[in-house]
């Protein structure tokens, strides 16, 4: 037999330093639940942990009711991780979470057996651990006597599965008859299997270990493209120095090297200007500082004649905005010369005896 004692003991010293401004409601004896807020600051979240049986050994349902109209928050966690117990004691702790006015976030954490999946649907929201279950079955009992009591319990077993059933049916939106196969049938529903047949609402995946830092594939890029060797080296350049760096330095160089998308993309570093291959290398995994320097210390040894044309470009340019420029002036001085011709001519027109 396990013993309670410690088992109940052991959650205590984990939660003893969850709030200091908190409350434990059961500080004073071990229970099969465990509440913690903090009642100096009403819109606190409430935390209520069941992680063991159901009734019987532990506190009633009274002492949890009772603790629970003491919570003022208006968002209450109940994290669940039980085998079930008490169908009496879980059927009327569903209804002390159903009508407290707090939203209940249902949090399956190990599983929700049996009666405690019946409190599972107490919750709002129902969360589930992507590999945690959900179990569901008949109600079952012992009972000692005649013919006569040994019907009489097998009625009152009948009375509590249609009222699970009817908790089941109205959380889930599920039909009738399948709950009930389900039911007979005692089910086990596992992370996105329960989401799917109602009884929860989000799966809670499994923490991923973090991604390892890519690394700008040069030798990929090499393959695929005729890299002039000045433009190969500083890439080979730069991919070391990143290597050296730790992850998360935020120099690190992104891998986007996907065969296919870059396939569809044929790019000649040789025929691009200075603008076109510092975009390619972005776009590909360099940094913009990277691409930055990449183009700037080796595009003239890589690519002079663009240089060249776009330097031409630009001159070009320039001379065009002079001529422009000067055409407005000239134009712009010719206007005023006429207007000047215009008031000398009305002035001796004035001047003229009559």
């Amino acid at each position: 037999m396990i013993d309670q004692t410690r088992r109940h003991a052991a959650l205590r010293a984990l939660l003893k330093n969850s709030t200091s401004a908190g409350r434990d409601a059961n500080d004073s004896k071990a229970s099969w639940y465990k509440i913690i807020y903090n009642e100096a600051d009403p819109e606190d979240v409430a935390e209520i942990f069941i992680y063991d049986e159901i009734g019987y050994f532990g506190c009633s349902a009274q002492d949890f009711a009772a603790a629970l109209t003491q919570i003022k928050a208006k968002t209450i966690n109940v994290r669940l991780n039980s085998p079930g117990g008490s169908v009496f004691d879980g059927m009327a702790i569903y209804r002390a979470l159903e009508r407290h006015s707090a939203q209940v976030i249902m949090h399956v954490d190990g599983w929700a057996a049996s009666i405690a999946s019946v409190i599972m649907c107490a919750g709002d929201v129902i969360n589930i651990a992507e590999n945690a279950y959900v179990m569901i079955h008949q109600p079952w009992s012992f009972a000692m006597g005649t013919a006569e009591d040994m019907r009489a319990e097998a009625d009152v077993l009948d009375g509590l599965q249609e009222s699970i059933e009817g908790i089941y049916v109205d959380r889930t939106a599920g039909d009738v008859k399948e709950i009930h196969k389900w039911v007979m049938a005692e089910t086990w529903f596992k992370g996105k299997e329960a989401v799917d047949a109602g009884f929860a609402d989000n799966v809670i995946p499994n923490k991923k270990k973090p991604a390892p830092a890519a690394k700008f594939d040069t030798e990929f890029f090499a393959s695929i493209y005729n890299l002039p060797s000045e433009l190969e080296k500083a890439l080979h350049a730069v991919a070391k120095a990143a290597a050296k760096k730790p992850r998360g330095s935020g120099d690190d160089l992104v891998d986007k090297n996907n065969e296919q998308s870059v396939a569809e993309k044929p790019f000649n570093f040789t025929e691009a200007t200075p603008r076109e291959s510092e975009a390619f290398l972005r776009e590909h995994g360099a940094t913009r500082k990277q691409a930055t320097d990449i183009v700037v210390n080796n595009f003239k040894a890589i690519n002079p004649r663009d240089e060249d044309a776009i330097a031409k470009e630009e001159q070009s340019a320039r001379d065009e905005q002079t001529k422009r420029l000067a055409d407005e002036k000239s134009r712009d001085e010719t206007i005023k010369a006429i207007e000047r011709l215009i008031n000398v001519a009305a002035i001796r027109q004035a001047a003229v005896p009559k």
